[in-house]
């Protein structure tokens, strides 16, 4: 059965849709709870446990984030083809969910069988406060002998050619990698280059040290002896905007950070979730930028400059007054954003027209 959910005299029924394959079949069976039902309840469809269904191959080749749903998807929506639409409702980790859904309607000339489509962060923001509340931090070295991090699980092509650019350019020795191919190695032969050919790099957890307990939020020792965190989103998207655990981390741990992930990331966490730029150290010019020249601009004015810099010059900058401050200011900006949406409830309720 669906969660059942009784709010200002409206039913919600909401179906988590985690796992595509296992929650299908459930929410199947349990349609005429909608369909046969005189007082129709406001059925949410939930998946925002990960969201990022943007698919690229190593070609480069970015599909739409509905591929990743494969045959479920067409399923889902015939079947909501039948519900009203103004009693239907998507959950999604993307903040560009809405506009998203419109274009693939219109490129698809499919009907909208979801009246709202709304971003819902919390889901992965609540799992990495609920770890950093069951692990005591260790606060980070006073000086730190070590320029960077950079902690790849999955393997991605955009992953492949960060730490493919860090070996290239000698940058390797000046920090820690992981590199884990967690779910398996893709096809690295194309990819492949005299410096790094896709090989794991053990730091942190492997798809078999996993566990449900929440590891995956746990920094490796080594993460508190770096100067800033070069993080490696899910999606490297110029469409959808996915924000995970990995930039949740150094926030936490109060570390600087560069995101090559989705177009906009800086500014999206500066205006919805209040998180302040750290513009002693990076040159932010790239974020709005298609990936391609995202990433060149990223690796030019930034990696390059700090990369070369001296440890202690750099040891300086993030031991500043100004920098600590700003750390710990947006660590607090992060918790108080996960407070309020926390209090704002699990579901949207009191959306007008629902």
């Amino acid at each position: 059965m669906p969660e059942s959910v009784e709010s200002n005299g409206k039913t919600y029924l909401i179906y988590n849709f985690y796992t595509s394959g296992k929650s299908f079949p459930h929410f199947e069976r349990t349609k005429d709870l909608f369909l046969k039902a005189k007082d129709k309840p406001i059925v949410v469809i939930d998946c925002s446990f990960e969201g990022d269904c943007f698919l690229e191959s190593w070609e480069g080749i970015e599909f739409s984030f509905l591929a990743g749903w494969g045959i479920y998807w067409n399923k889902l929506c015939s079947i909501l083809s039948e519900y009203d639409l103004d009693k239907t409702i998507l959950l999604y980790s993307d903040a560009n969910i809405e506009q998203n859904y419109i274009n693939w309607c219109e490129e698809n000339n499919e009907k909208r069988v979801f009246g709202k489509c709304i971003y819902r962060p919390q889901t992965l923001l609540f799992r990495s406060l609920n770890q950093h509340k069951k692990v005591r931090m260790q606060p980070n070295e006073s000086f730190k002998p070590k320029h960077f991090i950079c902690l790849n699980g999955s393997s991605k092509s955009h992953r492949f050619y960060m730490v493919e650019s860090l070996f290239a350019n000698g940058w390797d020795t000046k920090g820690y990698i992981s590199y884990l191919n967690r779910y398996g190695p893709h096809t690295h032969s194309v990819l492949s280059t005299e410096y790094f050919q896709g090989q794991n790099i053990h730091l942190d957890f492997t798809a078999d040290d996993i566990d449900e307990g929440g590891n995956q939020e746990v920094i490796p020792t080594q993460y508190r002896e770096a100067c800033f965190d070069i993080v490696t989103e899910s999606i490297k998207s110029d469409i959808a905007l996915f924000i995970t655990e990995k930039t949740w981390k150094p926030i936490l741990q109060k570390t600087p950070f560069i995101i090559l992930g989705s177009k906009n990331s800086h500014k999206h966490l500066e205006e919805y979730f209040g998180i302040k730029p750290y513009t002693d150290l990076f040159d932010y010019r790239f974020d709005n930028l298609d990936y391609e020249e995202r990433f060149a601009r990223l690796k030019e004015d930034n990696l390059k400059r700090l990369l070369n810099m001296d440890i202690h010059e750099l040891n300086e900058i993030v031991n500043s007054d100004k920098m600590q401050k700003l750390l710990e200011y947006n660590k607090a900006q992060l918790l108080a954003c996960l407070t309020s949406l926390q209090d704002n409830g699990d579901i949207p309720l009191n959306i007008p027209g629902y």
